[in-house]
């Protein structure tokens, strides 16, 4: 029982190495360089965890963990927000590849702009719950600074990655609400679940990806202007 968290995130980690099937389109690189963007994503989202955790706006159960932690997190929450956002930008590499065309991105500043109305809209509606508060202002920010502050335009591929991603990410937090792993607080969400999971953990997700995703091409960016891009 001590080991159920850990398992799970064990689960996303495999999936990134399933993409080797696709031995055409597979470069170890896809991997590789996720594991920065990730890593720094996963410190900035861990923290809100803490926070989360620390306002009891979640709840993770000690009979489902290892028993190792920092600051009110069991390592479980650190290796899970890690992986999402490892998970995320693997396949956000490996879909680059194997569907190069960015015919769509054209149309992304418009999809980036109804999402920050949206996110202002829950905002509103959700000003006293801390879940989506802190979650959609962690959105609308980044949203801000990758159409209207950086250069880099990839926002068709990073929604192509994040619809893509909602499946896994939501069938493991799903697991987690079901057998009471980590539990929410009904007071602090707007009260709509998606496979038992509130649906403010679609933004947390969307808050992952696109700190990790904007931080990969950053990154590759510098690589290209100093001639040593591998993707």
């Amino acid at each position: 029982m001590t080991y159920t968290f850990f398992l799970i995130d064990a689960c996303l980690f495999v999936l990134p190495f399933f993409l080797a099937i696709d031995r055409k389109h597979f470069q170890v690189e896809i991997i590789r360089s996720a594991v920065v963007p990730a890593l720094i994503q996963a410190i900035f989202f861990s923290e809100i965890a803490v926070f989360f955790v620390q306002s009891k706006v979640w709840s993770i159960s000690p009979a489902y963990t290892l028993g190792f932690g920092y600051r009110s997190l069991p390592l479980e929450v650190y290796l899970l927000v890690f992986a999402l956002g490892f998970t995320g930008i693997s396949a956000y590499n490996y879909l680059n590849l194997r569907f190069p065309d960015n015919t769509f991105q054209k149309y992304s500043l418009a999809v980036s702009n109804l999402m920050i109305g949206f996110f202002i809209a829950i905002g509103y509606a959700g000003h006293r719950f801390w879940f989506p508060m802190v979650t959609v202002a962690a959105v609308i920010i980044l949203l801000l600074i990758v159409e209207y502050v950086s250069r880099l335009r990839f926002m068709y591929r990073f929604y192509r990655v994040f619809f893509i991603m909602l499946a896994p990410s939501f069938f493991v937090f799903g697991i987690l609400a079901n057998y009471q792993v980590l539990t929410y607080n009904a007071k602090e969400t707007l009260g709509f679940k998606l496979v038992n999971a509130p649906v403010e953990t679609a933004f947390y997700l969307m808050g992952i990806l696109l700190l990790g995703v904007y931080l990969l091409e950053n990154f590759k960016n510098r690589e290209k202007k100093n001639g040593t891009s591998s993707l």
